[in-house]
Order: C-alpha cells, then sequence, then structure tokens
C-alpha cells in the first residue's frame, strides 16, 4: 500500500523515530517486481516495529510509486528527502531511474547513499548495492552453462539501455569464455515480428537462449518461442516477477526456463532467514513469499544491522554503509567487498517448472 504524503510543509518525523523512504516502481512495467519487493521491506520493519524498532527507534517506512518513470522517480526522492525528511532511502528499479535520481539536486544536496537499487550497473560511492552487480549475475549464468557443457548461446534482448548495455557485456564474456555466439537480437514490440524473430533463433538451434528483459518482454518470447523449441534451454536474471511470467507465458511454457538467483529459495525452511522470512510475510501480509520478497527482507535486516553496530557513518556530510566486519543474516553473509560490488554475493540456479515455482 503507498504511503499518503503530503508535498508541503515539509513534516516533522515522529520523535525517535526512523524515517526510511523507498522510491520504486509499483504500477508501471516493473510493478509487481516492485509490489513484492516491499512487501518483504515492510514486513522485516513491521517485525522489527513490534519488537521495539531499530536502534531504540521506531521505523516510519515511506513508500512512493515512481511508476517505472526516470523523472517521476527523480521527483518522489526529492519529496522524501525535502518533505519526508528521510534518514535512509532505498532504490528502485533500473538504471535510468537510479542515475535519475543520483544524479537530481535534491539528492546531491542531502548527503544520503542510495541504497538497494535493483539491476543496476552504477558504480558510485553514492550508491550501496545490495545484491550482486547486474554484469556478474550475467558472467555467473554464462559460467553454469559452460560448465554443464553447453556453449552455444543466442541472446535476446530488450531495447532499453540497460539491456542494450548488457549485451555489449555479454559479447564480451562470450568472446572471453570461448563460447559460441549463435547471434542476437533486439525483441520486437509487434507480435508478428517477434514470432519471426522467434523462429530464426530456433532455427540456429542454440544450446540455450539467455533473454535479457522485463518480465512482460519474456513472457512474450517464451510464448513464441516454445511454438518452435519446445525443450529448448532459455534463461534469464532474477529481476523477473514469476507469478506474471507465468501468467503471460502459460504453464506449459515455462519448462526449460532457467533463471540465476541472488538469494536462496524462499519456499524453503533450511535456514533461519527463509524461515524468519517466511513466517513473518505469515504473520503480517496476506500474500505468497517469492525471491523477491525475501530480498527485500533481507536488504531491509541487512541496513537495520549495519544501523545498529554503528555500521553507518557520515563522513564530509556524505553517508556511507561499509558492511565490515561480515553480518550473517540467518544463513546469507552480507560484506563490503569491492566498492562497485554488492553487499551480497550469493548466487544459484533454479529451473522453473509449469506450476510456476523454482527448484533449486
Amino acid at each position: 500500500m503507498l504511503a499518503t504524503v503530503s508535498m508541503s510543509p515539509a513534516r516533522a518525523a515522529t520523535p525517535g523515530s526512523l524515517v526510511i523512504g523507498q522510491v520504486i516502481d509499483l504500477s508501471g512495467p516493473n510493478g509487481a517486481i516492485g509490489r513484492d519487493y516491499v512487501a518483504g521491506l515492510r514486513t522485516f520493519f513491521d517485525m522489527a516495529n513490534k519488537s521495539g524498532g531499530v536502534a531504540g527507534k521506531k521505523v516510519e517506512l515511506v513508500v512512493l510509486d515512481d511508476k517505472g518513470d526516470a523523472k517521476a522517480a527523480a521527483q518522489a526522492a526529492a519529496q522524501l528527502i525535502q518533505q519526508e525528511r528521510v534518514q535512509f532511502l532505498f532504490g528502485g528499479v533500473g538504471e535510468e531511474t537510479t542515475r535519475a535520481i543520483t544524479g537530481s539536486a535534491a539528492f546531491q544536496n542531502s548527503g544520503l547513499t542510495l541504497y538497494a537499487p535493483l539491476g543496476v550497473a552504477v558504480s558510485s560511492p553514492r550508491v550501496a548495492l545490495w545484491r550482486p552487480r547486474h554484469e556478474l549475475e550475467l558472467a555467473f549464468l554464462l559460467n553454469h552453462f559452460q560448465k554443464i557443457g553447453i556453449t552455444s548461446v543466442a541472446l535476446a534482448v530488450q531495447q532499453s539501455k540497460l539491456q542494450q548495455d548488457m549485451l555489449g557485456r555479454a559479447l564480451s564474456m562470450l568472446k572471453q569464455n570461448k563460447m559460441q555466439h549463435k547471434g542476437s537480437w533486439t525483441l520486437a514490440s509487434d507480435h508478428g515480428e517477434l514470432a519471426k524473430q522467434a523462429r530464426h533463433i530456433a532455427s540456429v538451434a542454440p544450446g540455450v537462449v539467455i533473454v535479457l528483459g522485463d518480465t512482460l518482454e519474456i513472457g512474450m518470447f517464451l510464448k513464441a518461442y516454445r511454438q518452435h523449441s519446445p525443450a529448448g534451454f532459455i534463461a534469464g536474471t532474477s529481476l523477473v516477477s514469476l507469478p506474471t511470467l507465468h501468467e503471460v507465458a502459460g504453464a506449459r511454457n515455462l519448462e526449460w526456463t532457467v533463471f540465476s538467483q541472488v538469494v536462496p529459495d524462499a519456499g524453503s525452511a533450511k535456514s533461519r532467514l527463509q524461515k524468519e522470512h517466511a513466517d513473518m510475510m505469515e504473520r503480517f501480509r496476506d500474500e505468497p513469499v517469492s525471491s523477491l520478497t525475501l530480498e527485500g527482507y533481507a536488504a531491509a535486516k541487512t541496513l537495520a544491522a549495519a544501523i545498529e553496530k554503528k555500521m553507518v557513518t557520515q563522513h564530509q556530510g556524505v553517508q556511507s554503509i561499509r558492511i565490515a566486519p561480515a553480518i550473517d543474516l540467518g544463513g546469507l553473509v552480507v560484506k563490503n567487498a569491492a566498492p562497485e560490488d554488492g553487499l551480497s554475493s550469493w548466487f544459484d540456479m533454479a529451473l522453473l517448472g509449469k506450476n510456476g515455482r523454482l527448484r533449486f
């Protein structure tokens, strides 16, 4: 649920509270991703508030919808900074919104760090990634297939700045790993053209098609490609809404579809983090768990631990989040590595079944 925020005047936070803001797509092209992520975020802070808050302060979480629009993201961030007086700011989905926020005057003058944006390759001291960088996830995906003997790759890429940038990185990785490049296609928005592309890609018989795009683009491609290759591997990265993909592509088209993952199986209770997340989602939210609810929960838990352990500092007026030594979230360890890398370096692969569930 969105917080209702007055544009003016600037409000005063409740004494003794910790105001945390989030700008994210809740109703645009990545809305399903944003809603799941925020559900996990909100669940952790609800749990924390029931237990006395974070570092003894009650958390006030204010979430604004940027609808997937970069300009709206910058405006929403300014509202959170100037009107809501947030002390911490979570980022949204994608490169364009991230750059719009970090390039805005309100953010530049705030001294804040943009924490845990999703699906970006930004390298900046003012951006603290939680998940591994997008290109590291892509490298993991390619290495996985190479290790199991699949070395011919076709690339199907959405026409967006981030995905086209990832295409260039993928081509470089294929050359470096001496893998066979079967061709690259920029996915057509027209259904007829997309069907032709799918037929052409299937005709070159790649060992795997790596699809880089948002959930809707991947779903439409899956639906078209499975007409020509019912049992060919299709792979994607973790920034996908599986329920939406299931709805768009249809159950029978999901077999042989593989996704890299940046958190463990949200439906399992193998670790303390997985069990805690599932228990708290059942307690505070009336919705199913997913990899993205777990990621939001884990990112919120990391920030809370950093605040409590005084790993957040101000240097020359700029906020810095340094996880050192490592923090064990309950089976998933986070720490600062290289400045441009995410706090978490956890990766795995999972196969998507007809029921829309990932099998790790």
